[in-house]
């Protein structure tokens, strides 16, 4: 979690059309256990130890999930990157962060972001949706929701692992899709 400038309350939060929405949480986790570093997770954990541990406070989330709440906007659009290396520690931190705004009375909708399916492995395990399924849709991606107060919203998640990025894709037959 990073400092930002927080949004103030808005008159159409009553209506229930507005949301708040989330990204780039990256809980994260130091791995030590060499035989868990084997793949592209050592540029990842690289990346923790030398930038992420101080730039995302962990110990920030619950404030921040308390701030949130305190607006009286009902939704919020979670759009991944719950985890920095898609390890089953960071996703289950991303969802207990989920449940903390939940549990404040907020509708969260989400969808993975690329450093959530991270790695090969992590995808084929399904880890993501094994922590945050409850909140995922079961369409075919792209889906559509219609938040509350009846305003549309199309999802569209582009995240797939490669080998040294985390870089998405959307494929001609996503773009005919959406269009659809």
């Amino acid at each position: 979690m990073t400092e930002e400038i927080s949004p103030q309350p808005d008159a159409t939060a009553e209506t229930g059309e507005s949301l708040i929405h989330i990204a780039d949480l990256h809980f994260w986790k130091v791995v030590y256990n060499p035989v868990r570093l084997l793949n592209k997770r050592l540029i990842g954990n690289a990346n923790v130890w030398l930038n992420r541990r101080r730039e995302f406070l962990m110990d920030k989330a619950e404030p921040y999930a308390e701030h949130v709440a305190s607006l009286g906007i009902p939704q919020v659009l979670m759009t991944g990157d719950f985890s920095s290396t898609a390890l089953d520690e960071e996703l289950a931190r991303g969802a207990g962060f989920v449940e903390s705004l939940e549990r404040k009375g907020l509708t969260p909708v989400l969808m993975p972001g690329n450093h959530d399916v991270y790695t090969f492995e992590s995808l084929r395990a399904g880890r993501f949706r094994n922590h945050f399924g409850r909140w995922l849709s079961t369409e075919e991606s792209p889906y559509g929701k219609k938040l509350r107060g009846g305003t549309p919203l199309v999802l569209v998640p582009t995240v797939c692992p490669n080998v040294i990025s985390s870089r998405g894709r959307i494929t001609p037959s996503d773009v005919k899709a959406v269009a659809k």
